[in-house]
């Protein structure tokens, strides 16, 4: 974000960034929606052209060996891969453990690290391949049920060790929904590299949220 503009609680206008109301503007950056409904703002994109992504499904049986081994890969991740495990019900009916990798590096070692991912189990179905950035969202359609009310929870984990596996597969085993899943994202790369005292957001050390 390079600037915000905002209406205030009093209804004034105002502009923040980082010479102009410079509280107002460290505050909008990860503080909420306490100080002021933003109504415009100025953001910095970076250009990214085709990705390496999809989704590789394992049985539930795999599920503790995937974890770890997730857990392994992503902590020592490069910034061009992004990758999610979740724990969820599979086409027919039982329980899957899916690893949902997307790389924007190098093509062919975004391959390599593809052929790592299958090799974390038994893979039932693998299907990963070129893509625009842009359609990533795609992925997640016909996931999330229009008119239905969801509640998300996230927590913050250092690392996935195996009571914190045997935790979430357990969790899991006695989920009170069908529609219940449990998402593992790692949060790595150039958002660690920013100083937790610039914005309002402060978790910057690579972490598991989920």
């Amino acid at each position: 974000m390079i600037s915000a503009e905002l209406a205030l609680a009093d209804g004034s206008i105002v502009s923040s960034d980082a010479t102009h109301n410079r509280d107002l503007f460290w505050a909008v950056k990860g503080g909420g929606g306490n100080f002021g409904v933003v109504t415009s703002m100025r953001l910095r994109l970076h250009r990214v052209g085709q990705v390496l992504s999809g989704s590789i499904v394992f049985p539930w049986g795999d599920a503790p060996a995937v974890l770890e081994r997730f857990s392994g890969l992503m902590q020592a991740a490069p910034d061009e891969l992004a990758g999610a495990a979740i724990l969820s019900l599979g086409p027919g009916g039982n329980p899957v453990v899916v690893v949902s990798p997307t790389w924007s590096g190098d093509p062919e070692r975004g391959r390599q690290i593809v052929s790592e991912i299958e090799n974390f189990g038994t893979p039932s179905v693998s299907k990963v391949g070129p893509m625009a950035a842009t359609d990533l969202l795609t992925l997640t359609d016909g996931k999330l049920v229009s008119g239905r009310g969801y509640e998300v929870a996230t927590r913050w984990l250092p690392d996935l060790s195996s009571d914190i596996v045997s935790t979430l597969i357990a969790a899991y085993d006695n989920r009170t929904s069908p529609c219940s899943s449990i998402i593992l994202h790692h949060f790595h790369g150039a958002g660690t590299r920013i100083p937790p005292v610039d914005t309002a957001f402060g978790m910057r050390r690579p972490t598991l949220p989920h």
